[in-house]
């Protein structure tokens, strides 16, 4: 298995780098790792191919600890998985190329489980070809935040598009062809029933992108579903907790989500009377195509209108799941205008949520627009419609939005 580009690298590597050496909470020395545990966090795993290696390169986390790191040339061969032990040699074949050197560094996993006010932590796995940098995938573990709101903009945009399916199974988790997470189980988690879920994630060149092969992009896909449950599993055992998940069943996955032209009265997203208002239609940013989630199972649906998702249109998602929910909710109290009806909302500069309570616990229904029009905005406009036909259909009955005019009205001047 090829990785899907040869020079698009997604992680950023400074921001690894830079928190690789920061410790805010040094190990006291007692505390500090002994040889063989050092041993255990810097990885080289060959890969089958003379002078192709797994090198965990972790002089910024060792240093981080107060420990002396080996100079380059003195790396110790240990045949160990990389990524926190997570990640086999079998799981790197199906996520990069056979051809360069594949490189690994970690940062401690503690960062994102409670010792740390991060409550994140990264590992970058690169493909190096002739001293160039061909492509990078990020492991990261992190604890979606509840209180500052960051986790309920920049997370869904790039963990929850249209082009995510479920895992299926027994697995609170999504795949694309470039992205995949996995919740972990509540008893690995802690805190309190109303926190966000810890969740690891793997990302892979642009967050979301019309594929133009289907066939590579189903097979990576794969890859990434196999490894996030892997990871998953991985961190799980490096942090005592019980239970594993079981492989995802790849062939089952939901079919790729493909691009369409609304037709008739079909309605956004399939749905009967959401659509766009009038004066929204004739923009370029809206009227070159729509992409739903492409099955009714799992948590969380997406639906995106118009341009690419990653640089406009417009962004409907619905979150079935409470966990996740936590993470946006506090964002539909916070905007500078209201909604309300028989649940609550806001809006917030291009993003208007809102949040109701149904059998299964609450549900955040989200429209994001990333161009407004004249000062108005289609995700003001869309939402109403949006919730009641979602609202509907996914068994929380007729859903009563108000204020949308008089947030549309504020967006207007």
């Amino acid at each position: 298995m090829n990785d899907p580009a040869t020079n698009d690298p997604a992680m950023n590597s400074a921001a690894l780098n830079s928190a690789a050496t920061h410790d805010e909470h040094p190990r006291r020395r007692d505390d500090m790792p002994d040889e063989t545990d050092i041993r255990a966090r810097v990885r080289r795993l060959a890969r089958g191919k003379a002078g192709t290696a797994v090198v965990g390169a972790l002089v910024g986390a060792l240093l981080a600890t107060g420990v002396m790191a080996w100079r380059a040339g003195e790396l110790p061969l240990v045949p160990h998985n990389v990524c926190w032990n997570a990640l086999s040699s079998d799981d790197l074949d199906g996520l990069f190329s056979d051809e360069g050197d594949i490189r690994a560094q970690e940062m401690p996993l503690d960062h994102a489980l409670g010792a740390d006010e991060t409550s994140a932590t990264q590992c970058g796995i690169q493909r190096w070809q002739d001293d160039e940098l061909k492509w990078e995938v990020t492991a990261e573990v992190k604890e979606l935040d509840r209180y500052r709101g960051k986790d309920g903009r920049e997370w869904p945009e790039e963990f929850l598009s249209s082009a995510m399916v479920p895992l299926g199974g027994e697995v609170t988790g999504m795949v694309s062809p470039a992205r995949a997470w996995v919740a972990l189980p509540a008893t690995c988690q802690g805190g309190r029933k109303v926190d966000p879920p810890t969740v690891v994630s793997l990302s892979s060149g642009r967050p979301d992108t019309r594929q133009e092969n289907p066939r590579e992009a189903r097979s990576y896909r794969a890859a990434l579903a196999s490894a996030v449950v892997h990871l998953a599993n991985g961190v799980m055992d490096e942090h005592g907790c019980s239970g594993r998940y079981a492989d995802p069943d790849t062939d089952k996955l939901a079919p790729l989500a493909p691009y369409k032209t609304p037709k008739g009265d079909a309605g956004l997203c399939g749905l009967k009377g959401v659509r766009l208002p009038k004066w929204a239609r004739a923009s370029v940013d809206y009227s070159q195509g729509m992409r739903a989630t492409s099955t009714r199972e799992g948590v969380v649906h997406s639906c995106e209108v118009g341009r690419e998702p990653d640089s406009g249109g417009l962004r409907l998602t619905t979150i079935e799941d409470p966990g996740l929910g936590h993470a946006v909710e506090p964002l539909a109290r916070e905007g500078t205008e209201r909604l309300k009806g028989d649940g609550y909302g806001s809006v917030s500069g291009d993003l208007a949520i809102y949040t109701v309570p149904c059998q299964t616990g609450q549900v955040v229904f989200t429209a994001q627009a990333r161009a407004g029009l004249s000062g108005r905005s289609p995700a003001v406009a869309v939402l109403p419609s949006y919730v009641r036909a979602q609202a509907k259909r996914i068994g929380c009955g007729d859903v009563k939005v108000e204020g949308a005019k008089r947030a549309e009205r504020s967006g207007s001047r």
